[in-house]
């Protein structure tokens, strides 16, 4: 169906934003509340594909802006879209199992871009958010935290094996920034919520504990193992414990 019309008043009202450098004078509304009007009927966002694949597209646009308010607003516009999650009506059909397990390759020919979920249309945009190099500064660390987070959220509708083996790689690799391992672990946790995990997932945040960066990031390995049943508080509280007296020690 057509793009509602107010969508596509706020749409444009955000490309002029963009174009203008974010100057708009004493006209201008503020950033904040031109992302706050796109996103204000959740449910016909996810419910038409055309304005979904419009906003999609408006935030592929603003990732490249770097004008007032870029980093504000790439942050509030991931936000945004991660949190039609908790807003959309639609019940999806649960992962499909196969023989007990999900499947690994998709055998279903494609589906026309109108045909494609919601939730998987995200679910691709977020997962390419965390593709390429490790990144190290602070700002590109949160992002790729973000786009983690909403996978994880997301993995409750539609889960996908190569999202599970990227955050394997991601969590484990050292010359990536914290937060963006931070969230590759905890998108574990999500993707295996209310399973038994895999011996690969389980191994690795085994493994993450001997080893941690940081005692934040050891908080946050401990937290995955408890979500999965592969460590208790008590256990917890140890490991942590032993690494305050380590850092005594040095």
């Amino acid at each position: 169906m057509p793009i509602p019309p107010a969508h596509l008043q706020h749409i444009q009202a955000i490309r002029k934003f963009i174009s203008s450098g974010g100057a708009g004078g004493a006209s201008d509304p503020g950033l904040h509340l031109l992302i706050h009007k796109l996103f204000q009927n959740p449910d016909k966002i996810v419910s038409d594909a055309e304005t979904l694949d419009a906003i999609l597209a408006l935030v592929v646009e603003f990732e490249a802006y770097r004008g007032k308010g870029s980093q504000y607003g790439i942050r509030e516009f991931y936000q945004r879209l991660s949190g039609l999650y908790y807003h959309a009506p639609i019940d999806p059909p649960e992962p499909e199992k196969r023989d007990g397990k999900f499947p690994t390759e998709v055998t279903d020919p494609p589906s026309p871009a109108s045909a494609i979920p919601w939730f998987e249309k995200l679910s691709g945009y977020f997962f390419q958010r965390v593709q390429g190099s490790p990144v190290r500064s602070q700002r590109a660390g949160y992002l790729r935290r973000m786009a983690w987070d909403a996978l994880g959220d997301l993995s409750r509708l539609v889960r996908h094996p190569e999202h599970l083996a990227h955050a394997q790689i991601v969590a484990a690799d050292s010359r990536a920034a914290e937060q963006e391992r931070e969230g590759a672990v905890m998108f574990m946790s999500e993707y295996w919520a209310g399973e038994e995990p895999d011996q690969a997932t389980a191994e690795l945040l085994w493994k993450l504990e001997k080893n941690p960066p940081s005692r934040e990031f050891l908080v946050t390995v401990l937290q995955a193992q408890i979500d999965l049943d592969l460590n208790n508080e008590f256990g917890a509280l140890n490991a942590v414990e032993e690494w305050d007296d380590a850092q005594e020690e040095e």
